[in-house]
């Protein structure tokens, strides 16, 4: 259990009913493991029950136009990955890797030999991408937090599995959804890196992109509808 704050620490210690340690509490605080096996015991059915709830409260198509909106833990995720270097390949291959349509599947065909020295660097990306999606959850969060990043972390895992198994065949087909939720969940500063020309500059795709992703957000594919945005300018 790790502690970004001394306040995570005296809610930590207030959940595991140890208010007599809050007053000598610090950030570098250390739990024991009856502590955290404790406050994991408590936590899993509040978590779960809360979950649970606001699924029922969101309907198909709120989910379908207001996602990215309602995934709370995907700040979380950009917080504690900030720099890391999956970033910078995955955003690298879907900017010139995918062919961007407005069809649910977005086919990768003729990708040559240099996509195929690229695929490694991409595997290992979503390798490290995954592991970290995990690791934030070593990190104490409230119990809203938990719940919103457990939704998050659950469309991860169905994203990554389902994009590593078509990237597995000789022609894969990938689902639109699943490119889009990633692309959403990647630090867009090296999408822009990837594209930037000397027509369009950082700061021009930058623009257009703020400008673009809030006209597009209930759109389809609003992140793959801006991206083929960008690729034409």
């Amino acid at each position: 259990m790790r502690f970004e704050s001394k306040d995570d620490v005296v809610m930590f210690l207030v959940e595991c009913d140890q208010h007599d340690l809050i007053e000598s509490a610090t950030k570098d605080f250390t739990p024991s493991e009856e502590m955290i096996e404790l406050f994991l015991k408590r936590r899993k059915k509040t978590v779960k029950h809360l979950k649970d709830f606001r699924r029922q409260q969101i309907s198909r198509q709120q989910w379908r136009h207001n996602r990215y909106s309602m995934m709370k833990g995907i700040k979380s995720f950009h917080k504690s990955t900030k720099g890391k270097k999956f970033h910078r390949a995955l955003a690298r291959f879907i900017s010139t890797r995918i062919p961007l349509t407005g069809q649910s599947i977005l086919s990768l065909r003729h990708v040559g030999e240099s996509y195929l020295r690229e695929l490694g660097e991409v595997f290992k990306a979503l390798a490290s991408y995954k592991t970290h999606a995990w690791i934030q959850l070593e990190n104490y969060m409230s119990v809203s937090d938990t719940a919103d990043y457990e939704i998050f972390l659950e469309e991860v895992i169905q994203a990554v599995a389902s994009i590593e198994s078509e990237l597995m065949k000789p022609n894969p087909a990938l689902d639109a959804s699943k490119v889009d939720f990633l692309l959403s969940t990647l630090n867009h500063n090296y999408v822009f890196d990837s594209l930037e020309t000397e027509e369009s500059s950082f700061d021009q795709l930058q623009e257009t992109f703020t400008l673009s992703i809030e006209r597009e957000k209930e759109s389809e594919y609003p992140y793959l509808s801006v991206l083929a945005k960008l690729k034409q300018k």
